[in-house]
């Protein structure tokens, strides 16, 4: 007999994240139980889980505050994608100002493409001019390139 609640959200949440973490044969599996992710002993009954975590907002998946720690109450949250993303162990991590966050986080604050900060820091820049460079836009770098030529002596 299937669970009361097993077509909802937050049961889906539970078994996935027993199945990456319990079963071998789970695509995810060595990303999270071969690599040591384990689930508290009390989060082996979805009741408990419920109780800890509630029921998942919409828009919500669990995750982990330590993502090289296990499932247990102090280390999950029901997060969205976007903190999700934040939060994974391929994300690179830059200070600035006392401040380490991703880069993704970077680029959303400082409301350029994450790209564009990647570009710059496998150039080679140093921290303060990736994060503090203006962003020209399309129309400057066209008039730009088009001064530069003329100084050349590229357009006559």
């Amino acid at each position: 007999m299937a669970h009361p609640k097993s077509r909802t959200r937050t049961y889906s949440s539970w078994t996935n994240m027993r199945d990456r973490c319990l079963n071998p044969r789970n695509p995810r599996y060595d990303d999270y139980g071969g690599r040591g992710i384990r689930i508290c002993k009390r989060w082996l009954t979805f009741e408990n889980f419920l109780a800890d975590m509630g029921t998942r907002p919409a828009n919500t998946t669990i995750g982990r505050i330590n993502n090289d720690k296990g499932y247990y109450p102090a280390n999950c949250r029901w997060e969205t994608k976007a903190e999700q993303y934040g939060n994974m162990r391929s994300n690179h991590f830059v200070s600035w100002n006392g401040e380490t966050k991703s880069i993704g986080a970077w680029a959303r604050l400082l409301g350029v493409k994450q790209n564009t900060l990647l570009y710059r820091i496998r150039r080679g820049w140093r921290i303060e001019r990736v994060m503090e460079a203006r962003i020209l836009s399309k129309a400057e770098a066209l008039v730009n390139a088009r001064t530069a030529r003329l100084t050349a002596g590229g357009d006559r």
